[in-house]
């Protein structure tokens, strides 16, 4: 009788209590730290292709984005006796704002995107797109004498006539354009699109502050300038 007891004691004592359930971790501390070390070495592997993946996407953005407006520039000159916009019928004229609004407002770009590299695009309220400003936009541009004369149909084929914003242009330097890295791209290279309707990456050469974008300005360049870059208001 008494161990009898027992037996149907002991099961009992032992028992979870109502309502909780005891299981065995999947994995104890050791596996833990192996699938932790494994995970880490996967991480390690797969960042940098990763990494070379998104840089890749958002250079093929901006190139997309480049073409589309190297395409709307000329069509804008062609309805506007030969004169590109510089923000003609804007509060901002000689900005780049002003030219995105300009384009927008006259509906030759439909999308404020292509506009905008580094960041979200702002989808503006105002009818005249006036809350479309400098800190949205990613593109600078050129312009004739000041940032309020148009450039026109007589600029040369191989005139760069918008690139990624942030760095200082001289249209008189010679080929290469030192990089800032205040860029969308920073010191890794630039988006330029030419009047001839020529769309380039140019990849930098040199590190830090010896970057520079070779090229920018083309070989044998005949300037009919003098021409001024057009820059966002920051």
């Amino acid at each position: 009788m008494r161990a009898d007891r027992i037996l149907r004691i002991v099961p009992a004592a032992l028992s979870s209590p109502p309502g909780r359930r005891f299981f065995r971790p999947f994995l104890n501390r050791g596996e833990a730290l192996t699938t932790l070390v494994l995970l880490f070495l996967v991480g390690a592997v797969l960042w940098i292709p990763l990494l070379h993946y998104l840089d890749r996407a958002r250079l093929d953005s901006a190139l997309t984005k480049a073409h589309l407006l190297s395409q709307l520039l000329p069509q804008y000159a062609l309805d506007n006796d030969d004169a590109y916009p510089v923000g003609q019928g804007t509060t901002a004229v000689g900005t780049s704002e002003g030219i995105a609004r300009s384009l927008l407002a006259d509906h030759y770009a439909a999308d404020p995107a292509v506009f905008v590299l580094t960041s979200p695009a702002h989808r503006p309220a105002a009818d005249d797109f006036s809350d479309f400003t400098g800190a949205h936009i990613d593109w600078d541009f050129t312009a004739g004498a000041t940032t309020s004369t148009p450039l026109t149909a007589a600029a040369p084929a191989k005139l760069p006539v918008f690139y990624c914003t942030g760095e200082v242009v001289s249209y008189e330097m010679s080929l290469g354009l030192p990089l800032s890295g205040r860029g969308a791209f920073e010191r890794k290279g630039i988006v330029v699109a030419y009047k001839d309707g020529t769309v380039v990456y140019i990849e930098a050469v040199g590190k830090g502050e010896q970057a520079l974008a070779p090229g920018f300005m083309p070989k044998g360049l005949v300037a009919h300038g003098p021409y001024t870059q057009i820059k966002p208001s920051r």
